[in-house]
């Protein structure tokens, strides 16, 4: 044991700095690129890996771009769903009640017209601020499936809250 925390210690001293720079050449935040690379570095503890220690940069800067890119697209992925279904501002512009009504009156929408799992989905994501990976993992289902239901159930929201 003691041997793998000191291959690990120096591999984590040798290349950290050139990770980081990458990481943060592709994300342009500080703090999200060094919690990429203790991802990477966390990852590779938990599941360790035979690396060749003339590939090792290589592989590793391999490591962080990908992650880079994982966090890049779950960005996107967010964003994107926020400008086409931004729920909260369209209760604004729809009912002229008081902002706690307005939530008192979708929640009773959400449990009468959606399906019990859509709501279980919908209330982890937006009530509970989950990942859509954190919602999926809980609820024991795809990422993808997470997404499907998002997608009709906010679009059955807007027409209910339109009519």
């Amino acid at each position: 044991m003691k041997e793998k925390e000191e291959k690990f210690k120096l591999l984590f001293h040798t290349h950290y700095e050139a990770m980081y720079r990458q990481a943060f050449i592709l994300l342009h935040d500080m703090e999200e690129s060094r919690d990429a690379v203790s991802d990477v570095f966390s990852r590779l503890w938990d599941n360790p890996t035979t690396i060749d220690r003339k590939t090792e940069r290589a592989f590793l800067l391999t490591c962080i771009r990908h992650q880079c890119l994982n966090i890049i697209a779950k960005k996107g992925l967010d964003e994107k769903l926020r400008k086409l279904y931004p729920l909260e501002q369209e209760l604004t512009l729809v009912w002229p009640l008081e902002k706690e009504q307005q939530l008192i009156t979708l929640r009773q929408v959400i449990d009468r017209e959606l399906t019990p799992q859509s709501a279980r989905i919908l209330h982890l994501r937006y009530y509970e601020d989950k990942s859509y990976k954190e919602t999926a993992d809980a609820l024991g289902i795809s990422v993808a499936a997470v997404n499907k239901h998002v997608v009709k159930a906010l679009r059955k929201l807007r027409e209910k809250m339109k009519s």
